[in-house]
């Protein structure tokens, strides 16, 4: 899961001061800054930071492709699903970064603005991703190579 920042070497040293690991920082190049978060102090799901110096038409673009529309019955992307043993720890890492965390049928939901993906986590051992939430589709079982099962949204 991307989140991205207006500035990278600020909000590297705001999750620093919070108490998170952040690893990978790379902040050389004219277009994108990025740094990630260790999957154990966030429920493990790998969580990267990033400055984006243009928009997603501008960066499209530079690489010479046009964004896709996606099909009237595409399956929607609600965002990933995770389990953790203390929601209280959940609810302080997740609005250490930035999101509004509500409390839903025994678990919680996190969302940031008008973002289109959130996260559902509900309580469990160990902390861990569980699958994607997807609207639109039949929801497919795990697998070994393919990952995480997809959940109904």
């Amino acid at each position: 899961m991307t989140l991205k920042v207006p500035a990278l070497l600020p909000a590297v040293e705001q999750l620093c001061d919070e108490g998170f690991d952040v690893v990978d920082v790379f902040a050389d190049a004219d277009v994108w800054h990025e740094a990630f978060l260790r999957p154990s102090q966030v429920g493990g799901l790998i969580v990267q930071i990033a400055w984006a110096g243009q928009s997603d038409e501008e960066f499209a673009a530079l690489f010479d492709t046009i964004p896709e529309t996606p099909a009237a019955d595409a399956a929607i992307l609600h965002g990933p699903s995770l389990t953790h043993p203390d929601l209280s720890s959940a609810t302080a890492v997740w609005s250490a970064l930035g999101a509004e965390v509500v409390e839903a049928d025994g678990g919680l939901d996190v969302s940031w603005g008008d973002a289109p993906l959130t996260v559902r986590i509900d309580r469990g051992e160990p902390a861990s991703a569980v699958g994607l939430r997807f609207a639109g589709c039949d929801p497919l079982d795990e697998d070994p190579k393919l990952g995480p099962a997809t959940l109904p949204g």
